[in-house]
C-alpha cells in the first residue's frame, strides 16, 4: 500500500506543483503593475521546481531498485509508473521554467 501511494504521488505532484505556481503566478502578475513582485515570482517557481524534480528524482532512485523483483508481471507495472513518473517530472519542470521566466521580461502593466 505505501508503494502505491509514492507511486501516484510521484505522478501526480508535479502537476500539481504546476497548476499551483501557475495560479500563484497568475494572481501576482495581477497585482504586478503595484508591487514589481519579480523575487516573489521567482521564488513562487523555484518552489514548483523544487517539488517537480524532487519527484522525478525520487521516481529514478526507486526505479533502480526494483529491478530484482520476483513477481516479472508487478515489476513490470511499477517499472513503468516510476518512468511515467520521472518523464512528468521532468515535463513539468520544463513547464514551469517556461512559465516563470517570461515574468523577468514582461511587465503586467497595461501600456
Amino acid at each position: 500500500m505505501k508503494e502505491l501511494m509514492f507511486l501516484w504521488f510521484a505522478m501526480a505532484a508535479p502537476p500539481a506543483a504546476w497548476l499551483g505556481a501557475f495560479s500563484v503566478l497568475l494572481v501576482l502578475v495581477n497585482h504586478g503593475c503595484e508591487h514589481e513582485p519579480v523575487a516573489l515570482l521567482l521564488t513562487v517557481g523555484i518552489v514548483g521546481a523544487v517539488i517537480a524534480l524532487g519527484a522525478s528524482i525520487a521516481a529514478y532512485v526507486r526505479m533502480r531498485r526494483v529491478a530484482g523483483d520476483a513477481d516479472v508481471l508487478r515489476a513490470e507495472r511499477v517499472r513503468f509508473m516510476l518512468q511515467m513518473a520521472a518523464g512528468l517530472g521532468l515535463m513539468f519542470l520544463l513547464l514551469i521554467g517556461v512559465t516563470t521566466v517570461p515574468a523577468f521580461w514582461l511587465s503586467a502593466c497595461p501600456t
